[in-house]
């Protein structure tokens, strides 16, 4: 046994990582107790309807820009639908990447490169100066065309607003 003389001896990590993970252990126990508090004395809102009562009006902005532009708002909507499903899928696409999911056979039609050689340097930048420079201007041309001549972004108002995802209001 060390005596009182003896100097401390230094953590080790083993018992820094016990440490941590004894007060995440005592932190989740504790978050649910927060349930079973009585909540506070809330204030009335201060927020002043003018008009009907429940009628929703609209996105509220400090500048009030939005409150001008009403025929703008639907393609706004749109646009973020849009942006949303663009998001989902890149989601996705991270996930297979992760998951070293790939296409069998060539990216290109030699096969000097097979869809497998894109990620052995890795994700993101270095995977794409794995790809031929012409396969990314074929990507980047597909985007160009899409934003431009299939569905320009000026016009892009969503479609049929009834199918699902669609806002109609």
């Amino acid at each position: 046994p060390p005596s009182k003389t003896d100097p401390p001896q230094p953590l080790t990590q083993l018992t820094k990582k016990k440490i941590k993970m004894a007060k995440l252990a005592l932190a989740l126990l504790a978050a649910p107790a927060v349930a079973f508090v009585a909540p506070g004395q809330q204030s009335a809102s201060k927020v002043v309807v003018s008009g009907d009562i429940g009628v929703d009006p609209g996105p509220i902005t400090p500048s009030g820009l939005m409150w001008e532009d009403q025929e703008g708002l639907a393609r706004r909507r749109a646009v973020e639908i849009k942006h949303g499903r663009i998001s989902m899928m890149a989601f996705l696409g991270m996930m297979v990447q992760e998951l070293g999911i790939t296409f069998p056979g060539s990216l290109t039609l030699d096969g000097s490169v097979q869809f497998s050689d894109i990620l052995k340097d890795g994700m993101g930048f270095p995977a794409l100066e794995n790809i031929p420079k012409f396969g990314l201007f074929q990507i980047v041309a597909f985007g160009f065309i899409a934003e431009t001549a299939a569905m320009p972004a000026g016009q892009y108002t969503g479609g049929p607003q009834t199918l699902p995802g669609g806002y109609d209001g």
